[in-house]
């Protein structure tokens, strides 16, 4: 899923029949070009090529497009839904209907049922179609520093006795102490930001302010602003839409099954991704997709009176957006 970073006898090491022993798939690399560079110290040119291997698209489990043309009995052409699409929406669809009485509770009284329904109506083909992309795009941007340092250790050679070495050593350290905090925040912030570029109706929400994603197109006039004292409720905060349940809310936790602690037991699209790091690289193991009520939360006891009052939720109720499977346990169900 992510790039490899490789010269000389190494490009061949990695390229084994029996694939690359650090994947979760077997796959095989493709060189597809070199990464050059020049520079210039004093009278002296530097040049430098590092050869760049990728894994073939076989190395992600299939995410085909969410559609396919066809020629209907009018003559237009329309769009079937393939198979994998059905089972993540049919799911998804299923957890908003069963949830349909609390949300016609909210107020202010905006049909918060079918706003509900359109978001997923819009945003389940969409991540569908881009879920191999952004499993990637995740992956390389984690695994970005190594490409760095990987590059590096040849540009090095080609400056023996040069201050800037010493300089980017030290630099490259520094940011190695930084890199080992990355959370499950960071990892959020490079699916929102693949996401809104993909998509430009989707639109970034404050931070901290639930949900993360809103489409752009939507109309939040209605909604009362945030005042200090209002309940928790759909409002407007900044000018944007806070605690709306026809968002999209972005989780991300490592291990491979999902864990997540949140201040709220807001209702909405929430999408997750689990990832890890393991033998020096960063892996983003698959991407979930669930509607959240108020009943798939955990609250937690507080110690005192004074703490934040917390919440929690699990694996369960998510469908891989991968697979088109929900997992239970150990068994896998087909919706």
């Amino acid at each position: 899923m992510t790039l490899e970073h490789c010269s000389g006898d190494a490009c061949a090491s990695f390229a084994s029949e029996s694939g690359c022993p650090k994947r979760r798939w077997p796959i095989k690399p493709v060189l597809i070009g070199a990464t050059s560079a020049a520079w210039s110290e004093g009278n002296t040119t530097f040049r430098c090529s590092i050869s760049v291997c990728s894994p073939t698209p076989s190395a992600f489990r299939p995410t085909s497009c969410s559609s396919s043309p066809t020629i209907s009995k009018s003559g237009r052409r329309e769009h079937v839904e393939d198979e994998r699409t059905r089972q993540v929406r049919q799911h998804i669809l299923r957890q908003i209907e069963r949830d349909q009485n609390e949300l016609m509770r909210l107020s202010p009284p905006l049909d918060w049922v079918g706003r509900v329904r359109q978001t997923a109506e819009v945003f389940v083909p969409r991540i569908v179609a881009s879920a191999g992309r952004l499993l990637q795009h995740v992956e390389s941007s984690l695994n970005s520093p190594t490409m760095v340092r990987a590059i590096w250790l040849e540009v090095k050679k080609q400056l023996e006795g040069s201050r800037l070495v010493t300089d980017m050593d030290n630099a490259l350290e520094q940011e190695e102490q930084l890199l080992s905090v990355i959370t499950g925040d960071t990892v959020s912030k490079l699916i929102a930001d693949f996401l809104c570029k993909a998509y430009p109706d989707l639109a970034q929400n404050n931070r901290s302010t639930y949900p993360d994603l809103y489409f752009s197109t939507t109309d939040y006039s209605p909604l009362p602003k945030r005042k200090r004292g209002l309940a928790v409720g759909p409002a407007l905060r900044g000018g944007r839409p806070t605690s709306v349940p026809d968002g999209v809310e972005i989780k991300s936790n490592r291990g491979i099954r999902i864990r997540v602690d949140s201040h709220h037991d807001h209702q909405g699209l929430h999408l997750a991704l689990t990832f890890d790091h393991d033998e020096d690289r960063w892996r983003a193991h698959d991407l979930y997709l669930a509607y959240l009520a108020k009943a798939d939360y955990r609250r937690a006891e507080r110690n005192t009176t004074a703490t934040t009052e917390k919440f929690s939720f699990g694996h369960a109720p998510f469908i891989s957006v991968v697979t088109g499977r929900v997992e239970t346990g150990l068994l896998e169900e087909v919706t």
